[in-house]
């Protein structure tokens, strides 16, 4: 997890007595750079800053996962609940205003009006509720909570109450809690009161600026229990046209309460009736598409086709019919017209689903603009997904629509899942509940064809036909991808372009699996990584080590004599015959042809500095073109060497007529810009017998390495770090990393890395 040097700010402070008769205070850690990034209200006693902090750390309310260098808290007490946490944070103790600033200007926000109303929310004289009265409600609430309707309505949806008896002939709850942050529901007299009030959110409007109520309306906020002994309570409270509260009275009390035993049974698809007091629930069609459930009714008209989603052959049928579905609509829905047939796609590299992609996206971006208003803010809120590609792929299918539960492809299924043909509905179905997106390392790569991934999280292998990715793609790269399995066929839906090594696969399959909460060394399921805060998280993870990598300082690179490397390119004019001074250069001491028949040397002396087992240190390369002599060294205190030698011993043969430099970093940053990696980049393949050449160069080379120590390992050796898990973990990614940048050689010149992992006893 990234630690940033700054510091945030956290403490507690009273809220005194709540709604319900209890008291409460509320904990919070600010980050000043991005704001609250916790924030929870609970008994005084029950407060732990620690424990908030490491929440925050790992999924803070802003921004990415990260951990401060200190934090700021007013008093010893708090300190020790931070040092309980034990999360190797520096804890200050001081003043903490931010704090007692962040806290009154919530608690202004909703300051209670100096006296209630003449009239209740509805319409019958005010008349306080009693302790008892809240009593019996918190049972309801109790059962609110077991029945957890924020599970089965969209935050989108609002739900019509009918309970004349009570009042309300024709109200409407919102119920929140789908994101799993603040629970309960707001009623409102009428749904125009709920639209207006819903607008006003959704615009963002800060609470004194939002549009004046018709009539108030009456807000229950849920907080969860800590296990039998301390069940849910609620807080009642009544919300004026202005929109000061105060809690709410006897009369709204117990409307509060029976909406809520309603709301516990609440049924999307069907009316629900409840009593003894008659309250009736019912959802609108005009959001039914967006409902939880087997059957739904698009805005055009009902839905006349298969469900969603097949249910098993004994499960009730999707129509409401109350029959089996093998007694009902099986049969059926195996006679599906092709209204929409898709061709498969024969070409090499190209699954034959890739055809169906093409046209599936637009006609579900289409839809999407015509019946979803606003699903396009919807993308453009995810900036911490900044490829666009992602964005589309990830809007419709990975992550839920405005915060809901359901997705943009979802309520595409459910509206217009009738209307497709069996192959694009297979396809879509796939796409839905079988795809998803995850860390892939590749096993294998046939270039042009295929790719053989696995999943560094859930263990699953996919071969996927691809054409082009395949090409630019070594094994043990690490790619962040999608991945749909339709029927026996997988493919790449959209894959970063960016790629990253076995090292960093080893890093984020521990540290960032803490984060998001799955487990560090067994397989992860599948449905785990289809949650919308693991997709968010792998991808916005994956966004800021790209960009780190591309603000990263260039590495101090040296050569093994620990000169800076400069690339030197020297030129002499000859002004002697060709033959003589290729004579006068093959007389150097150190000098080799570096091949046979080619006017090409290479100037090199005894022994290595750096490296025991090498048997020599190349200065130079030399290479006559025409009349010019061209030397390329990689440091400039190497290049005047070989300028005073050449000069010393071919004498008024050759004179010196220009030097270029480039410096390495210069070099890093052209290919970062490129995107593209920073090693040599080979301008054709040398024959086989340099290629034979360069692999027993690195045979020699690579002899003493497993006894030599190594930075990447702390300073210990290969053999010495196998010795513990932890270790040997880091050298399978060292060793892995070394073999993927052994693939970009030419086969001739490639070292087997596996004579390295026997010597260690890894098993190839």
């Amino acid at each position: 997890m990234k630690k940033l040097g700054v510091t945030w700010v956290g403490g507690t402070v009273d809220l005194g007595e709540a709604a319900n008769g209890e008291a409460m205070a509320v904990g919070l850690w600010l980050d000043p750079d991005a704001g609250v990034v916790a924030m929870t209200v609970e008994a005084p006693g029950a407060l732990d800053v620690g424990a908030l902090l490491a929440k925050a750390c790992q999924a803070p309310a802003v921004g990415p996962p990260r951990r401060p260098a200190r934090v700021r808290v007013a008093d010893r007490k708090l300190a020790a609940q931070v040092e309980r946490a034990q999360l190797g944070i520096a804890v200050e103790i001081g003043p903490t205003p931010e704090v007692d600033s962040i806290v009154d200007d919530f608690l202004a926000s909703v300051a209670p009006a100096e006296s209630p109303p003449d009239t209740s929310f509805v319409g019958r004289p005010w008349r306080p509720a009693s302790a008892r009265d809240r009593d019996r409600a918190q049972a309801a609430v109790v059962r609110l909570w077991a029945g957890a309707p924020w599970d089965r309505v969209e935050s989108a949806e609002d739900v019509r109450v009918a309970a004349p008896a009570l009042g309300c002939p024709d109200a409407t709850a919102l119920v929140v809690g789908q994101l799993a942050e603040n629970y309960g529901f707001a009623l409102f007299a009428h749904p125009s009161h709920a639209h207006a009030f819903r607008r006003d959110v959704e615009a963002g409007r800060a609470w004194s600026e939002r549009s004046r109520l018709a009539a108030g309306f009456l807000m229950l906020d849920v907080v969860p229990g800590r296990g039998r002994k301390s069940p849910p309570r609620g807080s009642f409270v009544h919300v004026g046209s202005d929109w000061e509260s105060v809690q709410a009275d006897a009369a709204e009390v117990a409307l509060l309460a029976a909406v809520s035993d309603a709301l516990a049974r609440f049924d999307p698809l069907r009316e629900t009736r409840v009593g003894p007091v008659a309250v009736s629930l019912r959802a609108p069609a005009a959001v039914l598409p967006l409902a939880v459930g087997r059957r739904a009714l698009a805005a055009e008209g009902p839905l006349a086709g298969p469900p969603p989603s097949r249910p098993g052959r004994n499960d009730p049928c999707w129509c409401g019919s109350g029959k089996k579905y093998k007694r009902c609509h099986l049969d059926a829905d195996g006679r599906a017209p092709s209204a929409h047939p898709v061709t498969p796609a024969p070409d090499a590299g190209r699954s034959p689903w890739h055809g169906a992609t093409a046209t599936m996206y637009p006609r579900i971006v289409d839809w999407a603009d015509a019946h979803l208003p606003g699903w396009d803010v919807h993308l453009d809120g995810l900036d911490a997904i900044r490829t666009p590609e992602l964005r589309q792929a990830h809007g419709i299918f990975g992550l839920p629509f405005l915060g809901g539960r359901r997705t943009v492809g979802d309520a595409f299924r459910a509206a217009r899942g009738a209307t497709l043909s069996a192959r694009e509905r297979r396809w879509l179905d796939a796409n839905i509940e079988t795809a998803w997106t995850s860390y892939w390392r590749v096993l294998d790569v046939v270039p042009g064809r295929s790719m053989t991934l696995s999943d560094i999280y859930s263990g699953e292998v996919r071969t996927v036909a691809e054409a082009s990715a395949s090409r630019m793609v070594s094994p043990h790269d690490l790619l962040l991808a999608r991945v749909v399995t339709v029927e026996s066929d997988s493919y790449v839906d959209i894959c970063h372009s960016q790629t990253f090594g076995p090292r960093e696969a080893a890093l984020l399959r521990t540290e960032l699996a803490g984060s998001l909460g799955l487990t560090k060394r067994k397989a992860v399921p599948v449905e785990k990584l289809r949650a919308p805060k693991v997709v968010a998280g792998l991808i916005s993870t994956w966004e800021m080590l790209v960009e780190a990598r591309a603000r990263r300082p260039p590495p101090d690179l040296r050569n093994t004599d620990g000169e800076v490397l400069v690339m030197v390119t020297d030129r002499y004019q000859t002004s002697a015959p060709r033959a003589q001074v290729k004579r006068q250069l093959e007389g150097l001491a150190g000098i080799a042809p570096a091949e046979a028949g080619a006017a090409e040397w290479v100037l090199s002396r005894p022994g290595n500095a750096m490296h025991a087992s090498w048997e020599d240190t190349i200065l130079a390369r030399l290479r006559l073109e025409g009349a010019v002599l061209v030397v390329e060294t990689n440091s400039l205190e190497r290049a005047d060497a070989v300028r005073a030698t050449l000069t010393e011993n071919l004498g008024a043969a050759i004179a010196h007529a220009e030097r270029t430099t480039q410096a390495a970093d210069e070099l890093v940053a052209a290919a970062r810009a490129k995107g593209g990696s920073p090693g040599p980049q080979l301008a054709a393949v040398p024959p086989l017998e340099a290629q034979a050449a360069i692999a027993d160069m690195k045979r020699r080379a690579y002899e003493r390495w497993p006894d030599e120590p190594l930075p990447a390992l702390e300073g210990q050796s290969a053999r010495q770090a196998v010795k513990t898990a932890t270790g040997r973990r880091k050298v399978v990614a060292l060793l892995d990393d070394m073999e993927r940048h052994e693939q970009r050689e030419p086969p001739g010149a490639r070292f087997d890395v596996d004579i390295l992992r026997r010597a260690l006893g890894l098993v190839p």
